[in-house]
């Protein structure tokens, strides 16, 4: 079975407000990504200062990657229940 009939059938399976949920945790977890963010380009700033090293921190933006196809998914789930509500 293709990985779109198992997500399709998921999606079909959970009711509207486990959908909102995740939604809310996907958008909470870009939050706290954005302000790390923020605070790695300070920190960055502040060892180009001092002349040490630049970190990297990878980790940041492996989890930006892991977090964004599932916010994609969210919304064009809303997208697509607004559509069919009209």
């Amino acid at each position: 079975m293709s990985c779109i009939l198992v997500l399709i059938r998921l999606i079909v399976t959970l009711n509207l407000a486990s959908l909102h949920l995740c939604r809310q945790d996907v958008r909470a977890v870009q939050k706290r990504l954005n302000e790390a963010q923020e605070q790695i380009v300070w920190v960055n700033k502040e060892e180009a200062l001092y002349k040490y090293p630049i970190s990297l921190f990878t980790e940041v933006e492996e989890i930006g990657t892991a977090v964004e196809p599932f916010q994609r998914l969210f919304q064009v789930i809303f997208k697509w229940q607004r559509a069919e509500k009209k």
